[in-house]
């Protein structure tokens, strides 16, 4: 993968196409449509062979106009000539940040994005906020009796979720800077959290010892339904579907299962991969799909109809996937990888070619989230360091969440 300047323009001239007598009109589309996709294919391919620059950490941040110019095939439903568009994506991440302390834990869950701009991130036993649009980071919580091991915030306002290396879950409010209530249903760990996005107040947590609770969290003293059984081994990934009626989980037992409200059995478990299912997400613009992502031993993302129980795509990837998200303004699914290369991978959906690497981090990426605006995703690595990386443009400058300026600060 290369960094071009960002006076450089990728363009891309499809090769004629010569059409009989005989061809139909759908026949002369078609062509079309594989020669734009064959010449962006060709021409990408010969950007990621060039030699590449790493961004170095440097108590400056040094002016960085790279990027290249990736193509986006997007061919309309009616069959129509393909509408081959250019879009930037920026190799660099905008914005480096220090993360002492991370724990290089795969099966951990420690960051989000949500209330006010704000991104969370445990630290060891230190729980921080980093407001984006100021630059500020400030301590939250330290923890005396373990290390944090997840957290997440809510969508109805200040209010946050934290796991505990002692079993334990954490409710906070991060205006208020206070704790809120305490819950222990858990015998292991507390590994993952996921708030429903419908009923607001539900919270599910899930850990080490295979289960998975569901608590009303405006009365914390004992769940409203729980899956004590959910997997064999320790549960490293949760997510609720964005309409709120299913919620996924994987696990260490190398199986996925989809779960509904109200069933104490899960609706589909599936063991396709061979390894431990972290990274999970569910596409926001089609009901009932959801992507998995296996561990070392697997290296495979799956793209799942899980109305039908089908899988839709797979692909294989060179390293273990420790997280996936959907990108809802292209319709694009985005993963993070571990050892060796430690990159973030921008797939086109549904047939997932691959349309930009983003690399920097120097051990593997841990957990990724995107931004609520959904025009950048931050990424936290073992090499203990927090990057904001530039995946779409914003329509409104008002809206832009990170700033233009490339700089590097020190979260301690």
């Amino acid at each position: 993968m290369c960094i071009r300047d960002s006076s450089e323009t990728l363009k891309l001239t499809p090769s004629p196409i010569s059409v009989s007598s005989s061809d139909s009109e759908s026949s002369y589309k078609s062509k079309c449509l594989k020669s734009n996709y064959k010449a962006a294919v060709l021409e990408n391919a010969r950007l990621c062979s060039e030699p590449r620059s790493f961004l170095q950490l440097t108590s400056e941040a040094k002016g960085m106009c790279g990027g290249i110019q990736t193509v986006c095939e997007r061919a309309k439903e009616n069959v129509e000539l393909a509408r081959v568009t250019t879009r930037h994506i920026s190799k660099r991440a905008e914005r480096i940040l220090d993360a002492p302390g991370l724990v290089d834990d795969y099966y951990l869950n420690p960051l989000d994005w949500g209330y006010e701009n704000s991104l969370l991130i445990c630290l060891g036993s230190g729980l921080y906020l980093y407001e984006v649009s100021t630059g500020k980071a400030k301590v939250l919580m330290n923890y005396s009796k373990g290390y944090l091991t997840s957290v997440g915030w809510s969508s109805t306002g200040s209010t946050l979720a934290v796991g505990t290396s002692d079993n334990i879950v954490l409710l906070w409010d991060a205006a208020a800077g206070k704790e809120v209530a305490t819950a222990k249903f858990h015998h292991a760990r507390v590994t993952s959290l996921s708030w429903n996005p419908v009923e607001r107040s539900i919270l599910s947590t899930a850990g080490k010892d295979g289960s998975i609770h569901n608590l009303d969290t405006r009365a914390t003293t004992h769940p409203i339904f729980s899956f004590p059984f959910a997997h064999q081994q320790e549960i490293c990934g949760l997510r609720w579907a964005p309409e709120g009626a299913k919620l996924a989980s994987g696990g260490n037992d190398d199986a996925f299962c989809v779960w509904e409200v109200g069933r104490a059995e899960p609706v589909w478990r599936c063991v396709a991969h061979s390894a431990a299912v972290k990274a999970l997400a569910w596409a926001e613009w089609k009901r009932g799909t959801l992507a998995t992502g296996g561990g070392t031993d697997d290296k495979t993302i799956r793209v799942w109809d899980t109305c039908n129980r089908e899988c839709e795509e797979v692909v294989k990837v060179n390293s273990q996937v420790s997280s996936l998200q959907f990108n809802k303004k292209y319709k694009e699914v985005v993963s993070s990888h571990g050892f060796h290369e430690n990159q973030i991978t921008v797939w086109s959906y549904p047939h997932m070619k691959k349309i930009a690497d983003l690399k920097g981090h120097k051990g593997r990426i841990l957990s990724t989230v995107f931004s609520p605006d959904g025009s950048t995703l931050a990424s936290v690595g073992a090499d203990e360091t927090l990057r904001l990386w530039k995946i779409n443009e914003v329509e409104n400058e008002s809206e832009r969440v990170v700033s233009k300026s490339m700089w590097i600060s020190c979260l301690r």
